[in-house]
């Protein structure tokens, strides 16, 4: 009999590695992986910072719901989360229910520095 695990949900600060971490998990377990910022992105048509500008916050934790939502329903996968998508309940739970959450955890000096390299890139 063939067990299947739950998701892999992946949850941090901006720049704890959650893209990093995730798509190296999902390569070892061979397994989908998903980054809901990338989603968000791919739906929109437009970078992260430019729905910010343009459309607002309000719009962006919108858009990133509904592709928490939809993530939560894939599996068997790794899922990476923007910063902030556990902050929405729905989202959270629907997540929760789907699998197992990690929070990835960082060191203040390097956080600062992945930051600051990604504020440099126009990220």
């Amino acid at each position: 009999m063939e067990v299947i695990l739950p998701n892999l949900v992946l949850a941090g600060f901006m720049g704890t590695g959650k893209s990093t971490v995730g798509a190296l998990v999902a390569q070892s377990m061979n397994r989908p992986f998903l980054d809901t910022d990338t989603l968000v992105e791919e739906r929109v048509g437009m970078p992260i910072r430019d729905i910010f500008a343009i459309q607002g916050e309000a719009a962006f934790r919108g858009q990133e719901k509904e592709v928490c939502l939809w993530t939560a329903g894939e599996w068997p996968c790794v899922i990476a989360t923007g910063g902030g998508a556990l902050l929405d309940s729905a989202a959270r739970s629907a997540l929760e229910a789907s699998g197992v959450i990690v929070l990835l955890r960082c060191e203040r000096a390097a956080l600062l520095q992945r930051v600051e390299a990604s504020a440099l890139r126009g990220e």
